[in-house]
C-alpha cells in the first residue's frame, strides 16, 4: 500500500520541521521500495496521486493497458515525478513522450527536419502547417490527436472565398502526416493515428494552368521587349537577353536571377547554377548556343566576376514585368483555353520546344532536370499550332491507293522480283511435279492405290511387314516414308540447303526421288544465284 508522509528535517537551531510537500512510500512492480517527494502541498492531492501510482503498479503487474483516466493523469503530472516513473520502467518511454506537449515535439520536427539537409525556409514553413491545424484543433498532446478533427478543420480552412485550394490541403495534410510518422521513427510513439488519412481530391478547375508560347510569339516577344523602357530596374535588352536565356535552358526564375559572371563558360559554351540555388539541390550545368553565347558575352563585358549577371527582381515581380512585356508584344497573357502565360511559362516553351524537333524525350528529361519522363511530356510539353493538322495530313492519300500500290504477278509474287528466283521456283516444281502430286493425292497416287490393292504379301527388308519396297510407291502414305532419306540422291541434301531461301520447295525436297536428281544440279546453280543476289 502507498502511504504519504511528510519528512522532518532539523534546521540551523536544532529545531525539528516538517516540509511542506508531500511524499510517497510505495513499493513497485520490481518489488523495491521507493520515497519519492511528490512536491504537492495537500494532503488529498498527494492521496489521490498515491492511488494512482498504485494502479499504475497494478496494471504492470498484470500487464494491461492503461485507462483513458490513467493516461490523462500521466499527462498532467510534473517531469521529475514522470521521469522517475520512466527510469525505473513503470511507464514506457512512449508514453512518457507522448505526455510532453505538442510544441515541444514540433521544435524538435523543425530540428529534424533542418537536420536531413532541407533548407531553413521550407522547414519553417512545414513547421507552420502542422502548428496551424494543431492549434486550430486545440491539441496540446499527443493523445489528442485525431483524425477526423484534422481533415474537418483543413475543410474548414478551403471554405470560403478566401480558402485554400485542394492542393494546398494535399499539403496540410501531407505534412501533418509526415509530423506522426517521424513521432513513430523517432520512438516517441508507439502508433500514428493519422495513418489512415488521404489527400482530398485535386480540383482541376483550381488548377493554374500554363501554356507555351507560340515560335512566332517568341520572335515577337524579344524583339518588342529589346525596344521597350525599362521596367523593375532591368532595361529592354537585358529583358530581351532574360527572356532568351530562358527559354534556352528552361531555368527558372530563381535559378536566372542567382547567376553571375563565373556561372558561364564561353569557351565550352554552358551556363552552371549552384546547387542551394536549384530546386532539387543537385546543381545544373546546362549547353548553351553559339549565338546567344556571343550576346552574353558582349552584355557581361566589364562586369566583376561575382557579380549578378542581371539585375533581376523579386520572382513575385518578376512575373508582372513579363506580364507587361506579353501585352506590349501583342500577346494575350490570359487564359485562352490552353492556359495563361506567365514568367514559368518560358519553361513550358523549353519543353515545347524541344519535342517538336524531334528531341528524345530521355534528352528532354534531363535538360529539363526533371525526376520522372511523365513531367516533362505531360506537363511541360504542349502541341504548337499546326502540329495537329501537319500530323494529320501525313496519312496517306486513299484516293490514289490503286496507283500507289504495286502491281502483282500471276503467282502473287512483286513484278520487281528478281526473275532468277521466279524461276528457280517454277523450274524446281516442274521437276518435283510427280511426287508433289502424289503427296497431294493426284490421278496417278489414286493408280498405284489400285494396283496394289491385291498386293498385300510383299515384306520390306527393313519393317518385315507387307509392303511394296519399290520407292516409286513408298510415297502412297499420307504422312510420307518413315525414313525418307533412304531414297535420296547426294544431291539431295545439298539442294535442301541451297533452296531453303526459296520458302515453300525446301519442305518438300526431302521427298524428291532420283529421277528429280537428274535436274536438281541446274536449280542448285540457280539457288546459289540468288542466295549471293539477296545478300
Amino acid at each position: 500500500m502507498a502511504r504519504v508522509y511528510k519528512t522532518t528535517y532539523k534546521d540551523n537551531d536544532g529545531t525539528k520541521r516538517q516540509s511542506q510537500n508531500w511524499s510517497i512510500d510505495f513499493v513497485d512492480h520490481l518489488e523495491v521500495r521507493r520515497r519519492w517527494p511528490l512536491g504537492i502541498p495537500g494532503k488529498r492531492s498527494a492521496e489521490a496521486m498515491g492511488r494512482n501510482i498504485e494502479t499504475l503498479v497494478s496494471s504492470k503487474l498484470a500487464r494491461q493497458s492503461l485507462s483513458r483516466e490513467l493516461s490523462a493523469w500521466l499527462e498532467g503530472i510534473p517531469e521529475k515525478l514522470k521521469a522517475r516513473l520512466t527510469d525505473i520502467g513503470l511507464v514506457d518511454a512512449y508514453r512518457a513522450a507522448g505526455s510532453k506537449p505538442l510544441c515541444e515535439h514540433l521544435d524538435d520536427f523543425k530540428k529534424a527536419l533542418m537536420a536531413q539537409g532541407i533548407t531553413a525556409k521550407q522547414s519553417q514553413q512545414q513547421f507552420n502547417r502542422v502548428n496551424r491545424v494543431f492549434v486550430g484543433c486545440k491539441f496540446t498532446y499527443w493523445t489528442d490527436i485525431s483524425a477526423s478533427r484534422v481533415m474537418e478543420y483543413i475543410n474548414d480552412l478551403r471554405s470560403g472565398p478566401d480558402g485554400i485550394s485542394s492542393r494546398t490541403a494535399g499539403f496540410y495534410v501531407a505534412v501533418c502526416k509526415q509530423f506522426a510518422g517521424w513521432m513513430v521513427r523517432d520512438r516517441r510513439s508507439i502508433g500514428n493515428p493519422l495513418a489512415h488519412l488521404t489527400k482530398p481530391i485535386i480540383d482541376k478547375s483550381e488548377t493554374l494552368k500554363r501554356r507555351s508560347l507560340e515560335i512566332a510569339e517568341v520572335g515577337e516577344l524579344l524583339a518588342t521587349t529589346a525596344g521597350q523602357p525599362e521596367r523593375y530596374g532591368m532595361t529592354g535588352p537585358e529583358r530581351s537577353l532574360l527572356y532568351r536565356l530562358a527559354i534556352e535552358t528552361g531555368l527558372r526564375a530563381k535559378e536566372l536571377g542567382s547567376l553571375t559572371v563565373l556561372s558561364f563558360d564561353f569557351k565550352e559554351l554552358i551556363v552552371e547554377v549552384a546547387d542551394y540555388k536549384t530546386k532539387n539541390r543537385k546543381g545544373a550545368t546546362l549547353p548553351i548556343r553559339p549565338g546567344t553565347a556571343e550576346l552574353l558575352k558582349e552584355y557581361l563585358t566589364g562586369k566583376m566576376p561575382h557579380v549578378l549577371a542581371f539585375n533581376c527582381p523579386a520572382v513575385y515581380r518578376m512575373s508582372k514585368m513579363i506580364k507587361r512585356d506579353y501585352l506590349a508584344a501583342g500577346i494575350d497573357p490570359t487564359d485562352n483555353g490552353s492556359g495563361v502565360l506567365v514568367f514559368h511559362s518560358l519553361r513550358h516553351t523549353f519543353g515545347t520546344l524541344l519535342a517538336a524537333a524531334g528531341v528524345h524525350p530521355k534528352t528532354a528529361q534531363d535538360l529539363m532536370r526533371h525526376s520522372t519522363i511523365d513531367l516533362t511530356m505531360s506537363r511541360y510539353t504542349h502541341t504548337l499550332r499546326g502540329q495537329g493538322a501537319n500530323a494529320v495530313n501525313t496519312l496517306p492519300d486513299f484516293d490514289k491507293s490503286e496507283q500507289s500500290q504495286r502491281a502483282t504477278g500471276t503467282d502473287n509474287q512483286p513484278v520487281g522480283d528478281a526473275p532468277e528466283k521466279t524461276l528457280a521456283k517454277t523450274l524446281a516444281k516442274e521437276c518435283a511435279g510427280e511426287r508433289y502430286s502424289a503427296m497431294q493425292g493426284g490421278p496417278k497416287e489414286q493408280e498405284r492405290q489400285t494396283e496394289n490393292k491385291n498386293d498385300k504379301h510383299k515384306k520390306t527388308a527393313f519393317s518385315g511387314k507387307h509392303d511394296d519396297f519399290d520407292p516409286e510407291t513408298r510415297l502412297k502414305r499420307r504422312g510420307g516414308d518413315s525414313n525418307p532419306r533412304y531414297s535420296l540422291s547426294p544431291y539431295d541434301g545439298l539442294a535442301n540447303r541451297c533452296l531453303k531461301p526459296l520458302g515453300h520447295l525446301s519442305r518438300y525436297s526431302v521427298f524428291l526421288n532420283d529421277k528429280f536428281s537428274t535436274t536438281c544440279p541446274l536449280a542448285i546453280c540457280i539457288a546459289f544465284y540468288v542466295n549471293a543476289v539477296n545478300s
